[in-house]
């Protein structure tokens, strides 16, 4: 598993840098296209998938997210990830992300959630199209059936990364939080990892980043 927490830890260290950073006059601006999915067997934690958490539960579900990003490129710091492209609506009002047709539903035990998610303030996201992985930070709303049969009306924050790790590991994970709290997470993967069951990997995880220069009629900062 801690090949496929990788992501998550690079993540959150990388927008942390970010959100430090400083660039030079005059500053580049691109468009961003992105999309990505997954179906099939996923991993759900009840905890925040650190390494050592174990998944509670399997289940199967799809993920679907797209949309258009107004981004700068990341000079600053470089890592092994190379992260390239950043969206930080605090740091730089010019930049954007807008989601759309973004959902997701999971089926496991005699629990079940559906929720849409879209991009709120503050916004960020980062993006890499020479390897098409991407992370953003996005809301949620819709609903959760618990084990009793209850249905309850859920919203939230979220965090959506199609990424991959060492190798040719490729996951694509969900992070909900209700208020400060850790709700749920949903992984999918794409390998066997040693230590966990085998015989839940996704069905299909697809993603795609692509990125173009663009002239951009600046918001005053």
């Amino acid at each position: 598993m801690k090949k496929a927490l990788i992501p998550i830890t690079a993540a959150l260290l990388t927008f942390s840098m970010l959100s430090n950073s400083a660039s030079a006059q005059p500053i580049p601006y691109f468009a961003a296209n992105f999309c990505g999915s997954a179906s099939g067997w996923c991993w759900i934690f009840t905890e925040m998938p650190v390494e050592g958490v174990m998944p509670t539960a399997y289940g199967s579900g799809r993920l679907q997210v797209r949309g258009f990003a107004i981004v700068r490129e990341y000079i600053d710091y470089i890592d092994y990830y190379g992260w390239d492209y950043w969206a930080n609506t605090t740091q730089d009002p010019n930049t954007g992300i807008w989601a759309y047709r973004t959902q997701m539903s999971v089926g496991w035990n005699d629990e079940r959630l559906a929720v849409h998610m879209w991009t709120s303030e503050p916004i960020w996201g980062i993006f890499i199209d020479d390897v098409d992985w991407f992370v953003i930070a996005m809301s949620f709303a819709g609903w959760y059936k618990d084990a009793y049969a209850d249905i309850h009306y859920i919203r939230g924050n979220a965090v959506v990364e199609l990424v991959g790790g060492p190798d040719s590991l490729f996951v694509a994970i969900v992070l909900l939080y209700i208020g400060p709290e850790h709700f749920l997470t949903f992984a999918w993967v794409t390998e066997e990892i040693a230590g966990y069951p085998t015989g839940y990997l996704a069905r299909s995880i697809s993603h795609r980043v692509t990125v173009w220069p663009i002239e951009l009629a600046l918001i005053p900062g």
